[in-house]
């Protein structure tokens, strides 16, 4: 029998959030504008985040915040994500899922379909066989 670590609820935000952040960046949503993100929401979170990492970075090298390379205000962003997701969140949520798929899904499907075995035995629970 092989054990796999249960992912949590917040291993799978944590690879999501990373996720998310990494795919907006390479999207340009991030670098459209060098200072792009100023325009965003107030409401945003990752706006506020951003905010904050400025201002960190201002008082750490003695700077007013407009002179914060916005280069380092995002590598530091997208270290804190990554930090979050490599407590062993994305290593947890890709085995459990790999696993998941492999168990249970169709591998003959390129969705996730229940294995034909599967599919079946729920067909023949419901029928009350």
């Amino acid at each position: 029998m092989m054990r796999i670590a249960k992912a949590t609820p917040e291993d799978f935000q944590a690879v999501r959030d990373l996720l998310q952040t990494m795919d907006a960046l390479f999207d340009n949503r991030y670098f459209s504008l060098e200072s792009d993100w100023l325009n965003w929401s107030d409401d945003d979170a990752d706006k506020q985040e951003l905010l904050d990492i400025r201002a960190e970075l201002a008082r750490s090298e003695h700077e007013d915040e407009e002179y914060v390379d916005n280069r380092l205000i995002l590598y530091e962003f997208i270290k804190r994500r990554f930090k979050l997701a490599n407590r062993g969140s994305w290593q947890r949520v890709v085995i459990a899922a790999e696993a998941l798929i492999g168990a249970f899904c169709d591998p003959h499907e390129d969705c996730l379909a229940w294995s034909p075995e599967l599919a079946r035995a729920s067909e023949n629970m419901m029928l009350g066989e």
